[in-house]
Formats: C-alpha cells, structure tokens, sequence
C-alpha cells in the first residue's frame, strides 16, 4: 500500500536506527544513512561495539543483502 501510494516500486525498511534517534529526529533514517546514488548507501558505522551510536548490524545486512 505504501509504494503505491507513494508510486514507488520498493521499500527498504530499516527497523533499527541508532542509540538515542527517538529523542533526536524520531527514528529517521537520515541519522544513520545516506543514499548516494541508485546502489550506493553510505551507512554511519563504528568498529567500536561500546560507541551507542553503532547502527544495528541488522540494518547492514539489510541494505547489503539488496541489488538495487
């Protein structure tokens, strides 16, 4: 209903953002991504696991297991 609405033909859906967006921008994805072009992501990442503005893992595997 959303892509059809919006005329799109597909939605990625990012579940989990970063430590503390609700209170910043309610969960945007702007806070922890940036989409360059068609196939390219920027994804705000930390090889620090302690950092609390580390994106879930699970929004990497997410972007990264899309062909776009």
């Amino acid at each position: 209903m959303l892509c059809e609405y919006l005329g799109l033909e597909k939605v990625i859906w990012l579940w989990r953002g970063m430590e503390g967006d609700t209170e910043v921008v309610n969960g945007h994805v702007d806070n922890m991504c940036c989409f360059i072009r068609p196939g390219v992501v920027a994804l705000a990442w930390s090889d620090n696991e302690d950092d609390p503005q580390v994106p879930s893992p699970f929004c990497l595997s997410t972007l990264s297991s899309r062909q776009e």
